[in-house]
């Protein structure tokens, strides 16, 4: 058998949370280092695709299953602070010698901004994949005035997200291992609601106030998150940005139809960023619509 292209590890968050790791080593020489930050209701397992290309292009990739996620701890779908996760990336960064990129695929998007907001030092900058800044179906005003007075007597309560899983990607496979993946769950709390959206309040009311580079992919058939708020957002964003929206890309960029493409395009961004290449001056702002890199 051939041995595992990654190693597990186990870390404890701030407040002795324990939390289960993978880290992936690069395979040739060393360019530099990446944390994922993975999506809700989801785990690191299913990065293996990303994290394998990205070693195998000299990155050394680290990251763990936030809490209540995958084989960490922690109750399904609750947080008592959004800023608990934060915490969590830490104990994953603290495993890398240096400076790193983000990389934080839908909740991991507003988790990985709202890092970039409090640590911008810390990063040298960010991947943004189909980020949860908005969702595509609105809240109704009840459930959103139900969901803030329940966080108080009943937070911990789990109610169903309604995700259908075939919005995450247009690979039947991918879809039918994501159905039958015992590590996914489709649950969410009170608390987690009301402080995932004061997080994306905080987020967008600072995004003029953003230095770090970023690079944004999102589909234009999105059904989960909201690809308007994510351009809004990136219009109003005040550091270095890119960004490419996929003709027809669903959810999970990474697991959709044009993977290849979209780790192509990160990697060459990567690249920009080390100084191997120089953005030109148009596209240090621009978004593009591509169905390539």
């Amino acid at each position: 058998m051939h041995p595992a292209p990654f190693d597990n590890f186990s870390a404890r968050s701030a407040d002795g949370t324990r939390l289960a790791g993978r880290h992936w080593k690069p395979k040739n020489h060393k360019r530099g280092n990446i944390v994922l930050v993975h999506g809700f209701g989801e785990h690191l397992g299913r990065y293996d695709f990303l994290a394998t290309g990205l070693s195998g292009a000299g990155f050394e990739v680290v990251g763990v299953d936030l809490r209540g996620h995958g084989g960490s701890d922690g109750q399904r779908g609750f947080i008592h602070r959004w800023q608990d996760y934060l915490t969590d990336v830490q104990a994953a960064a603290s495993r890398l010698d240096q400076d790193y990129f983000l990389l934080g695929h839908s909740m991991g998007g507003p988790v990985t901004l709202e890092f970039v907001r409090q640590y911008p030092d810390a990063v040298q900058g960010m991947i943004l994949s189909s980020p949860l800044l908005g969702v595509a179906i609105p809240t109704p005003g009840w459930k959103e005035f139900l969901a803030r007075h329940m966080s108080k007597w009943l937070p911990r309560l789990s109610l169903p997200a309604g995700l259908d899983p075939d919005w995450i990607s247009r690979d039947s496979e991918d879809v039918a291992n994501y159905r039958n993946d015992p590590l996914i769950f489709d649950k969410v709390t009170p608390r987690w609601f009301v402080e995932m959206n004061a997080a994306l309040e905080r987020i967008h009311a600072n995004a003029p106030r953003y230095r770090t580079p970023m690079l944004l992919h999102i589909g234009d058939a999105d059904k989960i998150v909201s690809m308007s708020e994510a351009l809004r957002f990136t219009e109003a964003y005040s550091g270095p940005k890119n960004g490419q929206v996929w003709k027809g890309g669903y959810h999970e960029l990474f697991h959709d139809l044009e993977k290849d493409a979209v780790l192509a395009a990160t990697l060459i961004w990567l690249d920009k960023q080390l100084g191997h290449s120089a953005p030109d001056q148009e596209s240090a702002g621009s978004i593009s619509n591509s169905n390539t890199a």
